[in-house]
């Protein structure tokens, strides 16, 4: 019964977020990239875990071009047999074409070191709560690697649109510390507080 309430609710998101104009998801971009700059000014994390967006999925290329700049260690996700494996990119040269045409490392990208760091991970979504509850595209790629990692800090990037009262969830879900939208920061381990 669970899994098919989540299907309808993936679904759902989905179709909201594709029905999303592109003037809407400009715009809700821009702010994405503030509140992700004004966190960053309260926690500097060594090293930053972040995706190539999908479709409509929030665009952190601008912000992490930033941070290149700024000499921060950024990552991208390779999909392999084992799950989720990142890999240091300096930039987007570095990026091909890969599993479910989501843009991945080029296996000449170094794997990324773990140890010793303080590590965000952006973690994109289909749909979050405030409670830090985030459901994907359901092949469970982020929830193993969260489990494998659960040292890092988990940020859920999402457009306000994206946040539903209640996700769908099992136990098998990782929740996110952090849910940062256009509009908010959602502290999901504080209390739910909003920043």
């Amino acid at each position: 019964m669970i899994y098919t309430e989540k299907i309808k609710q993936r679904k759902q998101f989905r179709k909201i977020r594709q029905g999303l104009s592109m003037e809407y998801v400009n715009d809700a971009a821009e702010g994405i990239l503030e509140n992700l700059n004004f966190f960053l000014l309260l926690k500097q994390p060594d090293a930053l875990l972040v995706y190539h967006p999908l479709g409509k999925e929030a665009s952190l290329l601008p912000f992490v071009n930033e941070m290149w700049d700024a000499q921060v260690e950024i990552a991208f996700p390779r999909v392999e047999e084992c799950g989720l494996r990142f890999y240091t990119v300096d930039n987007l040269d570095q990026l091909e074409k890969g599993s479910f045409d989501i843009m991945e490392p080029k296996l000449s990208c170094k794997p990324f070191e773990f140890e010793g760091k303080e590590i965000a991970v952006l973690t994109p979504g289909v749909v979050f709560d405030e409670q830090g509850s985030r459901m994907g595209y359901g092949k469970g790629y982020y929830d193993s690697f969260f489990t494998q990692h659960p040292e890092v800090l988990k940020i859920g990037i999402a457009y306000e649109a994206q946040m539903a009262d209640k996700v769908v969830s099992t136990k098998y879900d990782i929740k996110m510390d952090l849910v940062i939208t256009d509009t908010a920061i959602y502290n999901t381990s504080n209390d739910n507080t909003r920043i």
